[in-house]
């Protein structure tokens, strides 16, 4: 039943109609993928069409039902729930499912991919936390910072880097690792990736003198894809 019910989240192609009637439909067995599919179309939709969804009785069914998803579901579950509140505007809902990641964070972060690690950090620093507010998450962060770079893509590391400039969160350790792989990155990324980890470089103080010697060296193409 959940399968067909998680074909049917990505068959409704982001209609929110559709999305809703699934949940009026399913919410009595939806499991904890289910839900975590359905948030991931729900945070691609139009702002004007999220604050129609906002207003329906359906979607308030949802997101009461969100405490509970996320106490049954691993670390991609927590992640794409907590993400998709931040995009939603759910303020109240974001903090506490953000607070619940926190107190998990040092076994959710055993299995979070570099995407995991991202929209945590990413919906964090958009709701305004800073690196107080999420001792347990900078510090696992900082202690797998190599295989995250290693492993992530441009823009999961921007993002990561982005999100730890915006919360004030001191991890020498990620920076240092961003720093070793610059030439990748520069190679590789969206002109905005770049301009968003040296900008996180910036604001932390970190030196970042292979990634800088990197941008200088490629300037012209930077520029020019940039535009």
């Amino acid at each position: 039943m959940a399968v067909f019910t998680n074909k049917q989240i990505v068959g409704a192609r982001g209609d929110a109609e559709s999305l809703l009637s699934i949940v009026e439909a399913n919410i009595g067995t939806f499991n904890e993928i289910n839900t975590a599919t359905l948030m991931s179309q729900l945070r691609q939709l139009p702002r004007q069409t999220i604050a129609k969804v906002k207003r329906d009785r359906r979607y308030f069914d949802l997101i009461q039902r969100l405490p509970a998803v996320m106490e049954e579901g691993g670390v991609a579950v927590v992640a794409i729930t907590c993400h998709a509140l931040v995009k939603l505007d759910e303020r109240d809902t974001a903090d506490a499912a953000l607070s619940y990641a926190e107190l998990r964070a040092d076994t959710l972060l055993e299995e979070a991919t570099p995407q995991n690690v991202a929209n945590l950090a990413w919906s964090m620093a958009r709701r305004g936390w800073r690196a107080t507010d999420s001792p347990r998450f900078v510090k696992g962060v900082e202690a797998r910072a190599e295989s995250l770079v290693k492993e992530g893509s441009t823009q999961e590391v921007a993002n990561t880097a982005w999100a730890f400039a915006k919360m004030k969160a001191d991890a020498p350790g990620l920076f240092w690792e961003i720093d070793k792989r610059a030439d990748w990155l520069v190679k590789n990324g969206h002109p905005q990736h770049i301009a968003n980890t040296a900008w996180a470089f910036g604001v932390l103080g970190e030196k970042g003198t292979k990634l800088f010697k990197t941008i200088d060296e490629r300037a012209g193409w930077l520029v020019s894809k940039g535009k």
